[in-house]
Formats: C-alpha cells, sequence, structure tokens
C-alpha cells in the first residue's frame, strides 16, 4: 500500500485488489505487509524508503528484489504464503535468492485490479511459498478472469495441484545455451547444472535449446539498464532533465543509476533526484 515509498507513507487504498478479495473469500489469515524496492524499481529490496531486507539464511547478503520482503518472510518461516509482484522477475529471482518456491503467472491469470503498475503489459501477482503444493493451492485461490481488469483472461482457475503425485517422468525441460556463456557466476553454473541432473533422475528430459536472441536481449537491458520505466518517453524525459540539473551527461547518469538499485548514485544525487 506504500510501494515502500515515503511519497505513499500515509495512503490508504480506497479499495481492496482482487486478489486480495479472493484470499480473504478463502479465510486466509493476513499477518502484514513485506518490504520491497521503492515502486519495485530494484532487485535487492535496499531501495525501500522505510528499511533494508536482509537474506535470513546470511544476514550479510540480500534477499533479492524486487518482492525480496515477502520471500525472505516466506524463507524465514515468518509466514507460510506471501504475494509478490513481476515484471521482469521480481518474484523468480528473490525466491531464487531466498530458496523458495516463486511463481509469475502466465500474463492475464490473475487479475491486476489494485495492483500499482510498473510496466502493465508485463506485471503479474503471483504466490511465494516454501513448497510447490502450497504455490499451486494459492494460485488456484487468486486465478481467474475479472471483469473489473480489462486484460484478465476469460478462463476460470483451475486445480493446478491435480496431477503433482504423477512426477515429472515424461516432461521436457529447455536449458538455453546462452545463459552459460560470458559473465556467469561459476558457483550458479553448477547450482543450476546439479538442479538439471536432479530433474533427469526424477525422470524429465533435459534438452539444450537456443532462443537465437539471448545475447541481444542482455545487450538491450544493459544498454537502457535502470529499471525505471526504460523505453518509455517519460524515461527519456527523466534522463533528459536530471542529467541536465546534475550537470552529468545522460549515458553518465545512467550508468550512475545502475541496473540494480543505483550503487553509483552519491547521497547529495539522490538526495537531488
Amino acid at each position: 500500500t506504500t510501494c515502500a515509498s515515503k511519497m505513499l507513507e500515509n495512503f490508504v487504498p480506497p479499495y481492496n485488489a482482487t486478489v486480495m478479495e479472493k484470499l480473504d473469500a478463502e479465510n486466509i489469515v493476513m499477518l502484514g505487509k513485506t518490504s520491497m524496492d521503492e515502486f519495485a524499481m530494484g532487485g535487492s529490496t535496499q531501495t525501500s524508503a522505510f528499511a533494508k531486507t536482509k537474506n535470513p539464511y546470511d544476514l550479510d547478503r540480500v534477499p533479492g528484489g524486487s518482492s525480496g520482503g515477502s520471500a525472505a518472510a516466506v524463507a524465514a518461516g515468518l509466514a507460510p504464503v506471501a504475494l509478490g509482484t513481476d515484471t521482469g522477475g521480481s518474484i523468480r529471482q528473490p525466491a531464487a535468492f531466498c530458496g523458495v518456491v516463486g511463481l509469475k503467472p502466465t500474463y492475464g491469470r490473475v487479475s491486476r485490479y489494485g495492483l500499482v503498475a510498473f510496466a502493465s503489459s508485463l506485471d503479474q501477482i503471483g504466490p511465494i511459498t516454501r513448497n510447490v503444493a502450497d504455490n499451486a493451492l494459492i494460485l488456484k485461490a487468486i486465478a481467474g478472469h475479472d471483469s473489473r481488469d480489462a486484460t484478465s483472461a476469460p478462463r476460470a482457475a483451475e486445480d493446478f495441484a491435480s496431477g503433482m503425485e504423477d512426477g515429472i517422468r515424461g516432461i521436457k525441460v529447455g536449458l538455453p545455451r546462452e545463459f552459460f556463456g560470458r559473465g556467469i557466476n561459476e558457483e550458479v553454473k553448477k547450482g543450476v547444472l546439479k538442479a538439471a541432473e536432479g530433474l533427469e533422475k526424477l525422470g524429465a528430459t533435459v534438452i539444450p535449446i537456443s532462443s537465437g536472441n539471448t545475447e541481444r536481449q542482455i545487450m538491450i537491458m544493459k544498454d537502457f539498464g535502470s529499471t525505471l520505466l526504460v523505453g518509455t518517453p517519460s524515461y527519456a524525459l527523466y534522463l533528459a532533465e536530471t542529467a541536465e540539473r546534475l550537470g552529468v551527461g545522460r549515458d553518465e547518469l545512467k550508468l550512475r543509476l545502475g541496473m540494480f538499485g543505483g550503487e553509483g548514485i552519491t547521497e547529495a544525487m539522490r538526495a537531488e533526484i
């Protein structure tokens, strides 16, 4: 309700989001709110205006973001489930950092009514849980058509947990070759390959694939970098106005903003921005 921003510190929403109405109808107990990167612009949950979140498994490490507070709360056992929002990884990345299950549903499966938008054509609300079974149960509770969301898919919620006992034998899993190229952390590489081996032992078939566009996608992400509204007129205007005000070039400003959280911004510049 505050987007971890001082600007909304005292804001009281005039209505509930559809997902909250659905969970309330299931008599779920609401325990509280979690921290996040301010307006979801970050990947570490260190840009909150209220508190920096730590990884419960190692307090010297970040929990990921932007939904890092949700992932950390579930990983620490403070709650069995929490919701997050995912535009470009903000559920999946912190779930990976904290060793929990995070799912970004297919666009339109979960209503965005009541969600503070980041990039409306990409945003989705999804569950973060300690195991897959719980994730399936929560997804069933929050999925389904909503007439108040024009992008909501006209499909009823399904029993996503059905068939789980059948295992994963026969399922094909694609492993993109480009993800193992230059710059990958060796420890991360070993962890992913070990997980792939585990899937194979359970009966899945792991197949190397190639998208053909991965390198270009990475280049675009690095070019626009910041998790602001990249590629939009408002972002271009923001860069131009802010760079002029601070007396730096736009490329230098983008470099200082950084891809995740603006580590290159000095306190003086942060206050000015």
